[in-house]
C-alpha cells in the first residue's frame, strides 16, 4: 500500500508541475519575443515621426521612447503579429502564408482597432491633444504623422516577427511545433482532467481524512518544488533557444511561475499542518 501511495503522489506530484507549465510557458514565451519585437520597432517608429517633422526635439522624441515602451496597443499588435508566426511555424497548412494573411483570417478588425488606438495615442502623447497650439503644429501636419505612424508600425513589427520565423531550421520548426501543441486549450484541458483524476486516486489511496489530506499537501508542495526547478530549466534552455531561432538572448520573466510554485507550496504546508492537527485530535 505505500508503494501506490507513493506512485500515486508522484503522479500527482508530475501532472501538477506540468500543468503548470502548460498555462505558464505560452504567455512567457509571446511576452519575451514580443519585447524583442517592440524593442527593435521603436526606431523605425521615431524615424517615422522625424521624417514628417524633423524639426522635432530631442526631448519631444524622448516621449516617443518612453512612450513605445510602456504602450499596450503597441504590445497588443506584437502578440498578434507573434501568434501568427507560431501557428505559420507550426502548421505545415500554414507555412506558405504570410504573416498579414495569418492575421486577415481571424484578427483584423482587432488588429485595425489597436493601430488605430496606438497612433492616435502616442502622437497626441507627443504634440498634445491641441495640434494646433502645441510647438507650432500645424493640423496637416498631425494628420500626416498619424498616417505615418499608423503605415510604420505594422511594416516594423511585421519585419521583426517574420524574422523570427524566416530561415528556422526542421528541427527549430519541430520545437515550435512541441511548443503551439504543449501550450494549445485541449493540452490545458488534458493535464487539468489528469491532474484531478490523480488526485482522486490520493483520495482512494487513503483511507482517513488526515491522510487525504497529508498526501495531497505533500504531493501539492513537491509540485511547486517541481515547477520552481522547471521553470530554472526553462529559462536556461530558453535563452540557448532564443539564440538559434530569433538571434538574441531573451529575457524571460519568470514571476508567474514562482508565484504558482510559491502558491503550490503554501497551500501544500498548510494542507500538513491541518493534517497533522486532525490527527492529534483524532487520537
Amino acid at each position: 500500500m505505500k508503494v501506490l501511495r507513493g506512485f500515486v503522489l508522484c503522479l500527482y506530484c508530475l501532472m501538477l508541475a506540468i500543468t503548470g507549465v502548460s498555462f505558464l510557458m505560452g504567455s512567457t514565451c509571446k511576452t519575451a519575443i514580443s519585447d524583442i519585437v517592440v524593442y527593435k520597432s521603436e526606431d523605425k517608429i521615431t524615424d517615422a515621426i522625424a521624417s514628417v517633422d524633423p524639426n522635432l526635439k530631442g526631448d519631444e522624441l524622448d516621449k516617443v521612447f518612453d512612450y513605445l515602451e510602456n504602450d499596450k496597443d503597441l504590445r497588443k499588435i506584437a502578440d498578434m503579429y507573434v501568434d501568427a508566426a507560431i501557428k505559420v511555424a507550426s502548421s505545415n497548412k500554414n507555412k506558405d502564408k504570410t504573416l498579414e494573411e495569418m492575421l486577415s483570417e481571424t484578427q483584423t478588425s482587432e488588429m485595425n482597432n489597436a493601430v488605430s488606438s496606438f497612433t492616435d495615442n502616442l502622437v497626441s502623447k507627443v504634440f498634445g491633444d491641441e495640434a494646433n497650439n502645441i510647438s507650432g503644429i500645424a493640423a496637416t501636419l498631425y494628420n500626416a504623422v498619424k498616417q505615418s505612424v499608423s503605415l510604420k508600425v505594422t511594416e516594423a513589427v511585421s519585419y521583426y516577427t517574420a524574422g523570427v520565423v524566416d530561415g528556422m531550421s526542421t528541427k527549430q520548426r519541430m520545437i515550435i511545433k512541441i511548443y503551439a501543441m504543449f501550450t494549445s486549450v485541449a493540452a490545458h484541458v488534458i493535464c487539468i482532467i489528469l491532474t484531478v483524476i490523480n488526485a482522486l486516486l490520493i483520495f482512494a489511496a487513503y483511507k482517513e481524512k488526515a491522510g487525504v489530506i497529508r498526501g495531497l499537501g505533500l504531493g501539492t508542495t513537491a509540485g511547486g518544488l517541481v515547477l520552481f526547478i522547471l521553470s530554472k530549466m526553462f529559462v536556461n534552455v530558453g535563452m540557448r533557444l532564443s539564440n538559434r531561432i530569433v538571434g538574441r538572448t531573451v529575457d524571460f520573466s519568470m514571476n508567474g511561475w514562482y508565484l504558482f510554485s510559491g502558491i503550490c507550496v503554501a497551500a501544500g504546508v498548510v494542507m500538513i499542518v491541518v493534517a497533522q492537527v486532525i490527527k492529534k485530535n483524532n487520537n
